[in-house]
């Protein structure tokens, strides 16, 4: 067969095979035993089948010579739409068209590869879905395997894949391709904990809340129990739906993914995860400000709280500069409130107590009397025990951004609080303009400074906006952006944003 002939098979979603005739008009065979058979080929050894097995599939209803002769009249059809090649015969055998390609080879090759983006692109449904025929029960036995066998590849790619985008920040492309898997398989509890997990991250929290209520109406309908972990994951969305929305300094209303921060998101969450098998770290962001410090915080911290984990976030206001220890108080509040804080010795107590008055609502200690330079070390290890007290069970993320708005007295606390962060199994996450008020040299803390948008990065930041045309300004409305905003997230998207509003 000519390569200008290529048979097309396509069995996953829309099952059809196509073939371009010389005249380039397009033959077509539709779903019915020509189509049940070629998909069976498709399937087998070496894309061959024997003339017996093939009659036992389909015309399993007629005695065997009528099943013979109802196979010869399938072929003359096949060939007649598709070309004398599109099926071959060997022997008592038949045998596929080595030229044609079939969407179920290049799905099970990119599984066998790895290519996970590759097979959910290929993956179009379910495998010959909907065929019944007189005598051809046996075909759709096979078929239902087969159907179910690559749909639990699919789904397991999806997830795979899904969690993969999370980790880079994604979270468009996750909660699409989860819905996706959850539509495969919707019995699949995990598949809409998939979902569940993908929106929490999103920060999609009506989203959120919506597929949690149709989860919980649906096994309700059908009598089922939701699994512990289908609890636990509708529990997070309840609680990140009563939780107060994160603050941002955003002042546009376009949302868009995070771009140019992958490889900084995707190095926070593994932090997290090291935290959780008990290697503590301390990574410190630092950039300018609007380019992106507290965005990525934002996204960090719905990632977390979406896989279930603990974090605690804390932001230092320009307005608290000059309040002695504002800060620092602050953060003993939010610990003193966990689970576990109850551990701490009595001299911690003390001293978590006279910093910040409230928390003798969960610590029941006297006041810390002691004065002088000997204060901000107290503290530090006070905090540090407080944090080791909590974090005893289940280790802590706890993200503090805009640190160079902190007052010195809690930056002092800080500093010792950080230079202990190896000891306490846990994340801790800071974020500040530069310069970085930790020690360049501090072993327990990874810096990792955000840079400018390229004028690329701009291009792909305006297409998750929206698809921009095939025209010249469209390629050339990203790099004026670049030079005239030098590469600032939120500056671009303010001029995005005045753009559109003023028409």
């Amino acid at each position: 067969m000519a390569s200008a002939q290529m048979l097309t098979i396509t069995l996953l979603g829309k099952p059809q095979a196509v073939i371009a005739g010389n005249s380039g008009a397009l033959h077509t065979l539709l779903p019915g035993k020509p189509l049940a058979l070629i998909a069976y080929l498709c399937c087998a050894p070496s894309n061959t089948a024997s003339r017996g097995r093939l009659v036992d599939l389909l015309w399993a209803d007629v005695d065997p010579d009528s099943g013979k002769h109802a196979l010869r009249q399938t072929l003359w059809y096949i060939r007649r739409r598709l070309g004398d090649d599109a099926v071959i015969t060997d022997g008592d055998a038949l045998r596929l068209s080595p030229d044609c390609q079939c969407d179920r080879g290049a799905f099970t090759g990119a599984i066998d590869r790895g290519d996970l983006e590759a097979a959910v692109s290929v993956y179009g449904g379910d495998f010959f879905p909907g065929f019944a025929a007189p005598g051809g029960a046996e075909f759709e036995r096979w078929a239902d395997v087969e159907r179910a066998h690559l749909r639990g590849l699919f789904v397991r790619a999806a997830e795979d894949l899904s969690r993969r985008w999370l980790a880079h920040g994604s979270s468009r492309l996750a909660v699409a391709l989860a819905r996706r898997a959850r539509d495969a398989d919707t019995e699949n509890q995990a598949t809409w904990r998939l979902v569940l997990e993908a929106l929490v991250a999103a920060s999609d929290r009506l989203g959120a809340a919506s597929e949690a209520d149709s989860l919980e109406r649906r096994l309700a309908d059908e009598d089922r129990d939701a699994e512990p972990a289908t609890l636990a994951a509708i529990r997070t969305v309840r609680h990140a739906d009563a939780s107060p929305a994160p603050r941002s300094d955003a002042r546009t209303t376009l949302i868009t993914e995070l771009v140019g921060r992958e490889s900084e998101f995707s190095a926070i969450v593994s932090a997290c995860e090291r935290a959780r098998t008990g290697h503590a770290e301390h990574v410190h962001l630092t950039a300018p400000a609007g380019l992106g410090k507290t965005r990525l915080l934002n996204d960090v911290e719905a990632r977390l709280r979406a896989s279930r984990a603990r974090v605690v976030r804390l932001r230092a206001a320009p307005g608290e500069r000059g309040m002695p220890y504002a800060l620092a108080a602050e953060l003993a509040l939010s610990l003193a409130r966990l689970r576990g804080a109850a551990g701490v010795s009595s001299g911690a107590a003390s001293t978590l107590v006279t910093l910040n008055p409230a928390v003798s609502t969960w610590l029941t200690a006297p006041p810390d009397l002691t004065t002088g330079d000997d204060v901000p070390r107290r503290r530090a290890l006070a905090l540090h025990e407080l944090l080791q007290a909590v974090s005893a069970e289940t280790p802590i993320a706890l993200l503090i951004d805009d640190l160079h708005w902190a007052d010195e007295a809690s930056r002092h606390v800080l500093l010792g609080f950080a230079a202990r962060m190896q000891y306490a199994s846990s994340l801790l996450v800071t974020a500040s303009r530069p310069p970085s008020p930790f020690p360049a040299d501090g072993s327990s803390m990874r810096l990792l400074p955000l840079l400018p948008l390229d004028a690329s990065q701009i291009t792909t930041l305006m297409s998750s906006i929206a698809v921009l045309p095939p025209d010249e300004w469209a390629d050339r409305i990203p790099v004026e952006l670049h030079s005239a905003t030098g590469g600032s997230p939120l500056l671009v998207l303010e001029m995005l944003q005045f753009a559109l509003d003023h028409g």
